[in-house]
């Protein structure tokens, strides 16, 4: 098992061990996931195949440093939709190929997000997504 920060600027390398269903340990660095995840904190993460609104992933910003932020929804493009939970606004869309996987465990506690926090998050979804929308409609104008 590999150990990395999420700040480390490492994509290639990790993306293909992921492939493999294998598990990766990611130290977290910063407090945009805060109270939910600290720093110093240890992820556990794997490559899925399906994510659900709610979920922490971890995935490769622009430059290859990971980031771990909520999972909000699909997008246009072959994109998700992903916010840190500190975080005013959403992050750029994401390539959903940029994903290396769902955050299990924290420090060995099962992260689990319950019903109310993916309602929650489904409900900010639909809030960006109109947005998005409404934006680009105006654009055309």
């Amino acid at each position: 098992m590999r150990r990395i920060s999420a700040r480390t600027a490492v994509y290639p390398e990790v993306a293909g061990m992921l492939q493999n269903g294998e598990l990766l340990a990611v130290t977290v660095t910063g407090s945009c996931m805060a109270p939910l995840l600290r720093e110093g904190q240890r992820l556990m993460l794997q490559k899925q195949t399906r994510y659900s609104t709610g979920d922490i992933l971890v995935f490769a910003a622009t430059g290859g440093e990971l980031l771990v932020h909520r999972y909000l929804g699909p997008a246009p493009g072959a994109r998700v939709m992903t916010k840190a939970d500190t975080g005013r606004g959403i992050d750029v869309l994401v390539l959903r190929n940029q994903v290396l996987g769902r955050v299990l465990t924290a420090d060995g506690v099962v992260i689990a997000v319950n019903a109310g926090r993916r309602a929650r998050t489904a409900l900010q979804y639909l809030g960006w997504v109109t947005k998005l929308v409404v934006s680009r409609v105006l654009a055309r104008r």
